[in-house]
């Protein structure tokens, strides 16, 4: 249905198809008719809620699906726009996003930070700091669940311009509210300690993140990259 794009800006630290569940019962408006169908429609989402690099092609086909069925639905849009952009098309997962991102009233934090997420990836920084900027103004508790998010896209992009001293701060305020494994971030605050010429606290800031990483080749060439880099600056 589209053609992959050529570029992408930033990677937010990156088949077996399984079969779609083809959903019965469904009314223009995204509600269905029975307990089973209901059943069906939440066993395909859950089948799918965790989306990684690894299985984002086959979840993306699962929810192109279940979003032209149900295209006013929110949970789907996001989900699908994540499938699209961990499978490699950001420009699309924000074209999906824009008319719930475009909303005045009511928005939804979770619909504005994947839309970031997308925007860094397709290379629009400028587009993705008005939505961070958005996110970090939100009040109240679900908000509060993506503004650490925020602050970590924030830092990328930050990061990506030059600005490391004030990205570092950023990189701080995520690893602060951050929920889960924030291997992620240490390894970006890392590799920005690192442009900074604090090699000694990138190489500790990456031991600490192989400890906790699901990822371990992702931290093992970025101490590599680092000491690489460390080597050239000295030889130099």
């Amino acid at each position: 249905m589209m053609n992959k794009d050529k570029k992408t800006a930033l990677k937010l630290v990156g088949v077996c198809l399984l079969p779609l569940m083809f959903l019965s019962g469904c009314h223009a408006n995204g509600h269905y008719s029975n307990t089973r169908d209901i059943s069906k429609y939440t066993e395909a989402i859950s089948s799918r809620e965790n989306i990684t690099r690894e299985n984002a092609v086959e979840a993306m086909a699962l929810y192109e699906r279940l979003y032209a069925r149900n295209t006013g639905e929110k949970t789907i849009a996001i989900k699908y726009a994540e499938a699209l952009r961990k499978a490699g098309y950001p420009k699309q997962a924000v074209t999906i996003l824009s008319p719930i991102v475009n909303l005045k009233m009511n928005p939804d934090a979770g619909a504005l930070s994947e839309y970031a997420a997308a925007s860094i990836e397709s290379g629009d920084f400028k587009r993705a700091e008005k939505v961070i900027d958005r996110i970090l103004k939100l009040d109240g508790k679900e908000a509060k669940k993506y503004k650490a998010r925020a602050n970590h896209y924030k830092a990328l992009i930050l990061s990506a311009k030059g600005e490391h001293k004030v990205a570092e701060g950023y990189y701080g305020k995520a690893l602060d509210e951050w929920s889960g494994d924030p291997a992620v971030v240490m390894n970006n605050l890392a590799l920005n300690l690192a442009e900074q010429g604090d090699f000694e606290g990138a190489i500790a800031m990456l031991k600490q993140a192989s400890d906790i990483s699901n990822d371990a080749s992702l931290v093992k060439n970025n101490i590599k990259l680092v000491n690489n880099l460390r080597a050239k600056l000295e030889k130099n």
